[in-house]
């Protein structure tokens, strides 16, 4: 009866209808007449026909799923287990031999999730069923002590989780279930992809020198890592690294890792990936840890070269010549000889000759990266042809219209090469309307939050109301994602935080309660602040000198500069030390915030009971020195030779920095060589400040011959100098000098910033080159760097001046999709530069705008809007703008810093 019931359930497994017998009770049987059509005839069996030996090994894997079943529901919770419920699977990302991957979020972080079968598929006996538990048990519980920045970090893991949601490989299927329970492993997401990905995308170009070594010392110092805990990777190559957004490099994929056997020969067999085994592994003899490095070596040539090694060889070939004829990847001959010799080093024949990942690290790490010019454009070479006049008002020939034209239809148009990009953010060129640009983002919480919260709102209890019913899951990344974007604006910031709190139950860490400070120290409501300042002070470990640190450069900022000290002088009752550290702070609050008088008169006060620090002074010297006020600059100089402290780098900058304002270049250049004699040599910050300065006299001859001079000194040039040398070419109308420039920075192993797009933007919009501009900022996407006010700014002023209403509508879009808030300055903008083109009809409804979301505006502001108006004949916007400033100073009158919630 038992082989009956199996035959029945031949749909489960194919394994368990092979029954060998005259019966012709077959798999082909039944599927053509199906079980109920067997006869009694069919049903007699010969007991000398059944394959006695492959039953037992079918009943054995049905006892495997009972037994498994039975212990998984008696064992404790492992510490690193997750919680399934807090699990969300999105999206299939890889497949591979060990496992399926996926992109999905735990309690709200992004993570990628590696699921494996969890054996209950009947393929497995229940000592095999075991035997692969106890492993994944013993490689997890490893796994979670690993703790290195190059090494991927561990969530959390969960064995034999059932009902999970995964996405099928089809869209339009929608999730499946896997057929039985799997072993779940949840790790950070790195977004930057595989090495391998990274290095595919440079074949043409290769790497900088430099990248390749900073990419091998973090795959070094990751194995490095793991070899002092005594786990061998046993699978190094380019596809299990990944990178993260900022290129940093970490080590993934332990599917095949295991702890060092203590005896080699408990170690063999082919584990791994054929092009990056060692020989000893090919040949299935013991092995260790050296294989790791062999297999390093191996990435190491892939990632100087950006190609795979042995392209054009079978996977026989590639055994036999690596084992036998000592076959290794050709090293180019332009490779330097000391990376070459580390790669020969590392894939010896003989691991007993391999060095240690530790002597590899210190073999890179003593690799000189540094790259001499080529990329400085020389004086002579740069002819004035290059220098780019001013464009005709017309459109560009690479404009193309929407529709039929009509008298307006400069306003809409479209970039061919990123009109997909554009157009994903789904803008509207037909009326400026920050308020319906916001109404059309509805993608994520974060959005219908944001939805929510461009309404207008009298007070923060509007805002309470407002959220009353919004179903979201609140998470630390959504609460901050939410105050940035209305940083600027503190009802609706700070209904949201008091809502969630208070609403939803959820609790506020210190960082979202130093940010929410912050903004409303940005929009000067200081009683609301301290109230914040106050309740945090009453939970236990919030209050710190970040929150301090926070309040008094808002207060300098606002030129409250009695304020600012004061609440130095209070750091006793948030039992805080009144020490040097809270002294800088304050100094440097006061500076920033354009005193330096009130720095000064702090300092005396405080200078006999707090030693002042080397940065006290280079506070005081910098504040005195960008006010030009020189001699005040020096006697700081010699108060802080009086205490002991000699001046740096820094304190020489300053100085040099306030002649450099007075355009006094022979005590600019007396300064530099008093650096050189006090053995304090100018560095790269001293040189970009003289080059600046040089550009800014529109000496740009002298400027680029700086460079010369650092060498001399050997300064290596950072992504700060090459964006102020870029800067100086732009403004010299020196575009595509500034593009050559900025396209080598790579060549010479400094990646652009956020700083260099951002200058080449303001390059490029000064110039009204539009396409030009708009590409920049969507290579800034592509390559994860964060936009900032500062991109946004010289991109709105050129679409303000020439025209560009969908544009504007589109940098308006994106600029609150990267959570850059709107604050004043940028409202004016925009009001200002719609006027000066012509345009107040579309001015008038960023002015309504502005005063909706609570804003004042100023005087020369409106003033400027009405005189614009007149001068159209639109006196109907004229008098609605009147009676929209006169709500504004009525809404600036009444509104109180306190709030009711």
């Amino acid at each position: 009866m038992d082989v009956i019931e199996m035959a029945h359930k031949q749909n489960e497994s194919l394994e368990e209808s092979k029954l060998r017998g005259t019966g012709d009770i077959s798999v082909r049987n039944l599927a053509a007449n199906g079980p109920g059509n067997i006869s009694s005839k069919d049903m007699i069996l010969r007991a000398d026909q059944i394959d006695l030996k492959n039953l037992d090994a079918q009943l054995d894997k049905h006892l495997s799923r009972v037994w498994s079943r039975n212990v998984e529901s008696q064992r404790p919770t492992e510490a690193w287990e997750i919680d399934p419920s807090k699990l969300e699977i999105r999206y299939l990302v890889a497949q591979g031999t060990y496992g399926t991957i996926y992109r999905g979020t735990y309690d709200g972080k992004d993570v990628a999730v590696k699921l494996l079968d969890w054996g209950e598929d009947g393929s497995a006996t229940v000592a095999e069923t075991a035997a692969l538990r106890a492993s994944f048990k013993q490689e997890v519980a490893v796994w979670q002590k690993l703790d290195h920045p190059n090494v991927t970090s561990f969530v959390g893991a969960s064995m034999g989780t059932s009902n999970l949601k995964i996405p099928s490989g089809n869209p339009t299927e929608g999730y499946t279930t896997l057929p039985s329970r799997a072993c779940c492993v949840v790790l950070e997401f790195l977004p930057g992809g595989t090495l391998k990905n990274y290095l595919f995308r440079n074949r043409n170009k290769k790497l900088p020198f430099k990248v390749v070594i900073q990419l091998a010392l973090q795959l070094a110092r990751g194995l490095n890592y793991l070899h002092s805990k005594n786990i061998v990777h046993r699978d190094v190559k380019a596809e299990n690294m990944l990178l993260d957004s900022s290129r940093n490099l970490k080590i993934a994929d332990f599917g095949v890792a295991r702890v060092e056997a203590q005896n080699p020969s408990d170690m063999t067999g082919e584990t791994g990936t054929l092009n990056y085994m060692a020989p000893e592994v090919l040949d299935g003899k013991p092995y260790n840890r050296k294989c790791d490095v062999y297999s390093f070596g191996i990435c190491l040539w892939e990632t100087y070269c950006c190609d795979l090694p042995y392209m054009n060889l079978s996977f026989s070939e590639i055994s036999s010549a690596v084992v036998r004829h000592h076959l290794r990847p050709d090293i180019p001959r332009c490779c330097p000889s000391s990376l070459a010799n580390v790669m020969k080093k590392c894939w010896d024949g003989n691991p007993d000759r391999r060095p240690n990942m530790d002597e590899v690290v210190r073999l890179l790490e003593a690799i000189d990266t540094r790259k001499g010019g080529g990329m400085i454009p020389e004086v002579t070479e740069l002819s004035h042809s290059s220098i780019v006049s001013n464009e005709s008002p017309e459109l560009p020939s690479w404009v193309k219209f929407l529709g039929e034209k009509n008298g307006d239809d400069d306003d809409d148009f479209e970039l061919p090469s990123l009109a997909y990009w554009i157009e994903n953010y789904k803008v509207d060129s037909q009326d400026l309307d920050v308020k319906s640009i916001v109404n059309n983002i509805v993608d994520s919480d974060v959005d219908k939050v944001s939805r929510i919260l461009k309404g207008r709102f009298d007070s923060d209890v509007d805002v309470f109301r407002a959220l009353k019913g919004c179903k979201i899951d609140l998470n630390e990344s959504l609460v901050g994602q939410v105050l940035r974007r209305f940083s600027c604006e503190w009802k609706p910031a700070y209904g949201f935080f008091q809502w969630a709190k208070l609403e939803k139950r959820f609790s506020h860490t210190p960082d979202l309660y130093n940010l929410m400070v912050d903004n409303l120290g940005k929009t000067k409501k200081f009683d609301l602040m301290w109230e914040l300042v106050e309740e945090m002070s009453k939970l236990e470990g919030y209050l710190s000198m970040v929150t301090i640190s926070k309040v008094m450069r808002r207060y300098g900022k606002s030129a409250k500069y009695d304020d600012a000290i004061n609440v130095f002088k209070n750091l006793p009752k948030y039992r805080m030390e009144m020490d040097v550290n809270a002294l800088n702070i304050l100094l440097d609050s006061l500076v920033k915030g354009g005193s330096v008088e009130h720095a000064e008169n702090v300092y005396k006060e405080y200078k006999d009971c707090i030693a002042p620090s080397l940065n006290t002074f280079n506070i005081l010297v910098h504040g005195w020195s960008k006010s030009r006020q020189i001699i005040k600059a020096k006697t700081s100089m010699n108060e802080m030779r009086s205490h002991g402290v000699a001046p740096d780098a820094i304190t020489y900058t300053s100085l040099i920095e306030a002649y450099c304002h007075e355009k006094d270049f022979r005590n600019v250049d007396a300064m530099l060589e008093e650096m050189r004699r006090k053995n304090c040599p100018p560095n790269i910050i001293t040189y970009t400040v003289v080059m600046n300065a040089y550009g800014k006299a529109k000496e740009t001859s002298k400027a680029l011959e700086i460079y010369e001079k650092m060498k001399q000194d050997g300064c290596v040039p950072d992504s700060s100098y090459y964006s102020s040398l870029i800067n100086i070419l732009g403004k010299a109308g020196r575009l595509e000098d500034s593009r050559e420039v900025f396209e080598d920075m790579g060549k010479q192993g400094v990646a652009p910033d956020a700083y260099t797009y951002n200058t080449m933007i303001t390059v490029a919009a000064h110039l009204s080159r539009e396409e030009e501009a708009l590409k920049l900022l969507y290579e800034m996407e592509k390559n994860q760097l964060k936009p900032s006010i500062d991109t946004y700014v010289p991109l709105l002023k050129m679409c303000c001046r020439l025209d560009r209403m969908k544009v504007l509508s589109f940098l308006l879009t994106h600029m609150f999709k990267n959570d850059v808030s709107m604050d004043l300055g940028i409202y004016a903008l925009l009001i200002r530069g719609l006027c000066r083109n012509g345009k107040p009809q579309h001015a008038c409804s960023i002015f309504e705008e502005l005063v909706q979301r609570g804003f004042l505006p100023a005087h020369v502001t409106y003033m400027k809007l009405v005189e614009e108006l007149k001068k159209k004949g639109l006196l109907k916007e004229k008098d609605r703008v009147e009676e929209l400033m006169l709500q504004a100073k009525q809404q600036n009158t009444s509104d109180s810093s306190s709030s009711n919630v």
